[in-house]
């Protein structure tokens, strides 16, 4: 069986309709401020940004070698992130690590995915994108909802891949660069296509090929490139 058909037949697990993208919609209203820990944090900028090296290698394990036993090292490096989290951060720090534990949760994701863990990846992109919304990163929330969007692709599910999609566009319509636009009209038109919807699928690829004219190198978050 190839990499499609096996994750097809692990799937059985994972939510979708009403059940998975109606708690979604939350993503499209502010976060809520949450109460102050009164043990104060001792991390700086330097220390944020070692963890955010950390969180790029580990995704650059993901992409070379999949899921496996380096899912533990991912899952280690997330539960410390999040002892930080319970301490009282300064807001910029606190807003890093927010994104840190976002790219963390996603890097999970996709390793439990490979991992045929087809539920376990759903609760880490559930994770990424309310780690995403803490930390005010609509860009990377979108693109956690893009992942979570090809997840339901392969569950033969292509109305909630496409509800998904639809709603990372809303939610960083106003942030979101070309290069990312042109990622998410690239997933609407897979769900447009599993459809049969052929005069949408090609509007939508048209609108991703035009977006990616216009992207400039350097421009944006390194994970879109």
């Amino acid at each position: 069986m190839d990499r499609r058909a096996v994750t097809r037949a692990l799937a059985g697990t994972a939510i979708s309709g009403a059940a998975l993208l109606d708690p979604l919609e939350g993503w499209l209203r502010p976060a809520a401020v949450a109460p102050a820990s009164h043990r104060r944090g001792r991390l700086g900028v330097r220390e944020t940004e070692e963890l955010e090296s950390t969180a790029r290698a580990f995704r650059a394990w993901d992409h070379r070698f999949g899921g496996g036993l380096r899912r533990k090292a991912v899952l280690g490096q997330l539960s410390e992130i999040a002892a930080h989290l319970d301490e009282h951060q300064a807001p910029q720090v606190e807003r890093r690590l927010y994104e840190v534990m976002a790219q963390l949760a996603g890097t999970a994701a996709t390793m439990a995915w490979d991992s045929g863990l087809q539920r376990r990846a759903q609760d880490y992109y559930l994770l990424a994108l309310r780690a995403s919304h803490a930390g005010g990163d609509k860009i990377f929330g979108a693109n956690v909802l893009a992942g979570m969007a090809r997840q339901m692709l392969y569950r033969d599910k292509p109305q909630d891949a496409l509800e998904l999609v639809r709603l990372a566009q809303e939610g960083a319509r106003d942030v979101a660069g070309p290069r990312v636009r042109a990622m998410l009209h690239t997933r609407e038109a897979w769900a447009l296509s599993a459809m049969g919807r052929t005069a949408a699928f090609q509007r939508a690829t048209a609108q991703a090929t035009e977006s990616l004219a216009a992207a400039s190198p350097g421009e944006e978050p390194h994970w879109i490139a």
